[in-house]
């Protein structure tokens, strides 16, 4: 298989994800409550994320959304940076994941990742919020231009679109008097970049506003720019140092494959300024 063709084949699952509908026959994937069951339930997690090494400890609370239920590379980008996050930030760190993970036998241990659970986990983090807790969010899905998609058999059979204006208000939902860093792993996902633009907000994306991004299909460990947003992390300290080394891994790695370059983004809200040139895991 050429490398125009991988490249072909991955751009063509990202480009049409909104027009791809669940076949006829498929089994609705849901046992028990959207809300998840056990320790991994929506109300579980966000209870832990509540609890503070110490009364007056900060916090670094992950949020990571797979939000593409019949491809598994989304869910192990959450993994990926959830167990990365916690080695980096240590004892005052956080998680709440939710997935969309096709669920056909045993009861659904994870929350979904549907817009209004992540609205009710950005409230109770509002509402836990203390001076010095600082958030990191992943979304990681396919998307056309100004949409990430959402796919749940359980929830509609069809995929469901969360346009750029409405990811807008929910990231106003979170604290404002806190950094938010948002990651967002999609096609195209650069047109959502006008409507996220706000002073607490460093969002990074994994393609412009006119290209695919790679490794969206399920035979990828993980999409092409979480992993190497991840090894670049991994390899610098400084938050700039690392995006720019993003930069250059993803290009190389889409030059060797013969694939039209993706270029990702970020946009740094005005409140960020400062951290921009100091260590990430301080931000």
């Amino acid at each position: 298989m050429n490398a125009w063709y991988v490249g072909w084949r991955r751009a063509l699952l990202c480009s049409w994800a909104l027009m791809l509908v669940a076949c006829a026959g498929v089994p609705v994937g849901i046992v028990g409550s959207v809300l998840g069951t056990g320790e991994t339930s929506l109300a579980r997690q966000l209870e832990r994320a509540g609890e503070r090494p110490s009364a007056d400890a900060p916090r670094t609370v992950f949020v990571g959304a797979a939000m593409w239920g019949s491809q598994g590379v989304f869910d192990r980008d959450v993994t990926l940076l959830d167990g990365q996050f916690a080695a980096a930030f240590g004892p005052g760190y956080r998680s709440v994941r939710l997935s969309n993970q096709t669920v056909l036998q045993e009861p659904r241990a994870w929350p979904l990742g549907v817009p209004p659970n992540l609205v009710t986990v950005a409230r109770s983090l509002k509402s836990q919020h203390r001076a010095g807790d600082r958030y990191v969010l992943l979304l990681t899905t396919h998307g056309v231009k100004d949409v990430l998609a959402v796919e749940q058999l359980a929830v509609r059979r069809d995929v469901m679109a969360w346009p750029a204006a409405d990811i807008g208000k929910f990231l106003s939902e979170w604290p404002q008097d806190a950094p938010l860093w948002v990651i967002v792993s999609a096609c195209y996902s650069g047109s959502l970049l006008p409507q996220m633009k706000q002073p607490h907000v460093l969002t990074m994306t994994a393609a412009n506003a006119t290209q695919p991004s790679f490794g969206c299909s399920d035979d990828s460990p993980n999409t092409w720019f979480v992993k190497e947003l991840s090894d670049a992390l991994a390899a610098h300290t400084k938050l700039e140092a690392a995006w720019q080394a993003t930069l250059t891994q993803v290009a190389a790695r889409e030059k060797a494959s013969g694939l039209k370059p993706s270029m990702p983004q970020w946009q740094p809200g005005a409140r960020w300024q400062p951290s921009l040139g100091k260590a990430w895991v301080a931000f």
